[in-house]
């Protein structure tokens, strides 16, 4: 459980590195969270109480940041094509 935890709390890490460098703030958020929540389950872990809740919502919060993250840069992607000469 505690290498879990901390598989969690780098996958957030990653997420915070690649949404500081695009400036997306609610990935960001997202990737804050999901790091709170691997701490939490690594404290958790090692005063032998159960971390289970903790390690869902830190992997809950890493997946939804970088669906966010990825969602914003097709979005921002869309927006800077130059848009087609109609017929």
């Amino acid at each position: 459980m505690l290498a879990t935890a901390v598989l969690l709390g780098v996958a957030g890490l990653g997420l915070v590195a690649a949404c500081w460098r695009r400036a997306s703030a609610l990935a960001l958020s997202c990737g804050v969270v999901g790091v709170a929540a691997a701490v939490s389950a690594g404290v958790s872990v090692t005063a032998a109480r159960d971390a289970t809740d903790e390690l869902v919502g830190s992997l809950a919060a890493t997946m939804i940041g970088t669906a966010l993250l990825v969602i914003g840069q097709v979005v921002q992607r869309l927006l800077d094509a130059e848009p087609d000469d109609g017929p």
